[in-house]
């Protein structure tokens, strides 16, 4: 059986004793823990180390890391949300690749395509989102993807014999619902509630 642990602590000493006490009570379980596989993290605003080291406990020599993926986030010791941004990109940009075409096809609607968008494309993105942190860059970053995906849904206009791109405040117009920055925004205010 896998289970997975999170020990908080706010000194060295704090932590090393809750692992003891994990441990004992790991053994009555008949639980091992797997020394390749566990690690600590300092979360601190300025940490006072920058190279990562090893910490003993007992017979376990446990490696310092900077972050780890816990439940598909990104989890880092300053809360930069920026590399997890990044990686949703990277995953959410290959659903949008393998749906482009769909995206682009003349035989269905707009409206089934910005379906497809809302429930194949979109949640790969916002997939724990509530959590982040965003900058005024991250958003741009999230707004520059979302017009893409949409400039590939309602394609270019033509005007007097000519095809031109649609500039955003056509895409915003057309579309016409809230756009993914948005959603997340939403997204972190009904987790919030639900924490309260």
């Amino acid at each position: 059986m896998l289970m997975t642990f999170f020990i908080i602590g706010r000194s060295l000493a704090s932590m090393k004793e809750a692992f003891q006490v994990l441990q004992e009570a790991s053994k009555e379980g008949g639980l091992v823990s797997n020394k390749g596989k566990t690690k600590y993290m300092v979360a601190a605003n300025t940490q006072n180390c920058s190279k990562p080291h090893a910490n003993e406990i007992r017979r376990y020599n446990f490696e310092r890391v900077d972050g780890f993926t816990c439940c598909g986030s990104l989890v880092t010791g300053n809360n930069d949300v920026s590399e997890e941004i990044t990686n949703h990109l990277i995953a959410t940009n290959r659903s949008y690749f393998e749906l482009r075409s769909e995206l682009k096809s003349q035989l269905l609607s707009r409206e089934t395509k910005i379906l497809i968008y809302k429930t194949l494309v979109r949640p790969i993105f916002t997939y724990a989102t509530e959590t982040w942190t965003t900058t005024k860059n991250d958003e741009r970053r999230l707004s520059i993807f979302e017009r893409k995906v949409l400039h590939r849904i309602y394609g270019p206009k033509g005007e007097r014999g000519q095809w031109q791109k649609r500039c955003n405040r056509e895409l915003e117009v057309l579309y016409n619902e809230s756009n993914i920055v948005n959603v997340i925004k939403s997204s972190r205010l009904r987790w919030a509630g639900h924490v309260v």
